[in-house]
């Protein structure tokens, strides 16, 4: 009888620590440049607009960027800008629970007079 009960208890117990899950979302992406490939450092920002949270990074040599942690919901306004390239802006990106936002950008040339 007390092996039984221990073990219930312990399923219990395993059931609670399982159902923590995932609280945050998370955006990732590749940042190219218009007919030359990825573009190495790259700046990517993300602005919670509600409560002007900000989280940024930068892209890796394969142009690849991924910013973790994310508060769910939205809107957010995300930004990717380089020098001497057109900065890019999305608006109104929502995040989902657990499931990462994915978001491919090509920055063009900048028009500079």
């Amino acid at each position: 009888m007390r092996i039984l009960l221990l073990t219930s208890i312990l399923c219990l117990l395993s059931l609670g620590i399982y159902s923590q899950g995932s609280t945050t979302s998370s955006i990732r992406g590749q940042v190219s440049e218009e007919g030359q490939g990825q573009v190495i450092g790259a700046n990517v920002t993300a602005v919670h607009v509600p409560t002007g949270t900000f989280y940024g990074t930068s892209t890796d040599d394969d142009g690849f960027y991924r910013i973790d942690n994310m508060r769910v919901g939205g809107p957010y306004t995300l930004t990717y800008s380089f020098v001497g390239l057109e900065n890019t802006v999305i608006s109104n990106v929502s995040l989902r629970l657990g499931e990462p936002f994915t978001r491919d950008v090509t920055l063009g040339a900048s028009s500079i007079e």
